[in-house]
């Protein structure tokens, strides 16, 4: 029995395998979308996010991809002590390291998981703080493979509670990325 599982799943993974021959190569695309911090006390927190992806694609729909993302954007929120309305200026760099699976096909699911290292600055009227941290990150998404180009749609949840923000920051975004 034991026998015949083995066989069954040699047999699906060169199948798998297959599906994907000649897709392999270099990755390497650009990336906009909307940075959300999800915080109980603060009001307005989404910003404009850019980023770069470059990556290596295998050819059986695995993927390695380093990615950069930035985002700024303005926090508002009451002021617990004083009770009035506060707007500061933050800023969010994020690095990551992720494995990708892309499934079979032109029109594709995409899967992605890895360590996210991320530097998150807010700027208060008395002053400003810095805090970098790790993290897991994990992303969905869907794409479209014309050949040399990818057109994806991600939402990647990037970090969870940092300490600065207290919150969860994630990520909806689009890129467009060339495969050579």
């Amino acid at each position: 029995m034991r026998t015949l599982l083995s066989i069954a799943l040699v047999g699906a993974s060169l199948a798998a395998s297959s599906a994907y021959a000649g897709d392999a190569g270099f990755i390497v695309g650009l990336k906009a979308g909307n940075m959300k911090i999800k915080a109980d006390d603060i009001k307005n927190e989404s910003a404009t996010a850019t980023g770069l992806v470059v990556g290596y694609g295998f050819s059986n729909g695995m993927a390695i991809e380093v990615e950069a993302n930035k985002a700024d954007g303005d926090l508002e929120y009451t002021d617990p002590w004083t009770l009035t309305t506060e707007v500061d200026s933050y800023k969010v760099d994020t690095r990551a390291l992720y494995l990708a699976y892309r499934t079979p096909g032109n029109a594709y699911f995409k899967v992605k998981a890895g360590a996210l290292h991320h530097s998150t600055t807010i700027d208060y009227s008395w002053g400003s703080e810095t805090t970098n941290g790790n993290n897991f990150s994990a992303g969905l998404g869907g794409g479209y493979d014309f050949g040399p180009v990818m057109l994806e749609v991600e939402y990647t949840a990037l970090a969870r509670d940092t300490k600065v923000l207290h919150a969860d920051a994630d990520l909806i975004s689009v890129s467009l990325s060339a495969n050579f």
